[in-house]
């Protein structure tokens, strides 16, 4: 029983670190980009696909900062600079999906034990385009992004 107990009260710690830290990073990296000049500010947001509203909506999100299409992508064993390189439009759009994702949480949990893979198809609202680009990487498509 005090076992079971220390162990909540380790996942309740880790778990209030990672929103603090998250916390932080939303914040620095608010900060980096409103010092930007306004050009450079467009230019990267334009790149980001997003506009300063969405932006600004965004960074209230936890955890929104973390690339977690990215763990995604190599979980599937599919290479994120191969798809930005080849399909830039719809890496952009999956990158936006995932930043609104009400299930960020349970898929950075699942990439961070290894079951990403196993259960994205349950809850994750790339899965479509994530199973379609497993389809095309093995061959089996138009195009290779592996």
């Amino acid at each position: 029983m005090l076992g079971h107990l220390i162990g909540e009260m380790r996942i309740l710690w880790s778990s209030v670190t990672a929103w603090a830290c998250d916390r932080q990073h939303r914040m620095d990296t608010s900060r980096e980009i409103q010092a930007l000049d306004a050009h450079e500010r467009a230019r990267v947001l334009g790149e980001l696909g997003l506009t300063q509203t969405e932006l600004g909506a965004g960074l209230q999100i936890p955890f929104i900062s973390r690339d977690l299409i990215s763990g995604a992508l190599h979980a599937l064993v599919i290479d994120p600079d191969a798809l930005r390189a080849r399909h830039g439009s719809w890496e952009r759009d999956m990158r936006r999906v995932c930043m609104a994702c009400p299930a960020r949480g349970r898929c950075r949990r699942d990439l961070a034990t290894g079951d990403f893979a196993r259960r994205y198809r349950h809850y994750c609202p790339n899965a479509a385009s994530l199973v379609e680009l497993e389809h095309v990487g093995r061959g089996n498509g138009r195009t290779s992004v592996r």
